[in-house]
């Protein structure tokens, strides 16, 4: 595991999922293209890194769609990649208290 990194997970593609803590108590998910890299090619933050782990742990990778952003994890608090916000807060806020569950 890489420094910092908290959870991974390798796809049967080569992909691998990591959660990787933050500052300020956040962490975020993201896509690195293999176990090898040091680099990762899109991302989300959570303001929770448990929450975070969670969401990587259920995750359903395989099946996000990258253009449309479809089966991407839930209750982040912003894509890395992007910068923008997530397009449910009311979603978001019920996986923060442990609605969604």
């Amino acid at each position: 595991m890489k420094e910092g990194t908290i959870y991974e997970r390798e796809l049967p593609d080569g992909r691998l999922v990591e959660v990787m803590s933050l500052t300020f108590g956040r962490a975020r998910i993201v896509i690195s293209p293999d176990k090898d890299s040091m680099t990762w090619t899109d991302g989300w933050r959570y303001d929770n890194p448990v929450l975070a782990v969670c969401q990587a742990v259920i995750w359903d990778a395989e099946k996000w769609n990258r253009e449309t952003n479809e089966g991407e994890p839930e209750g982040w608090q912003r894509a890395m990649n992007s910068g923008k916000p997530n397009r449910y807060p009311e979603k978001q806020k019920e996986i923060r208290n442990g609605n969604a569950w």
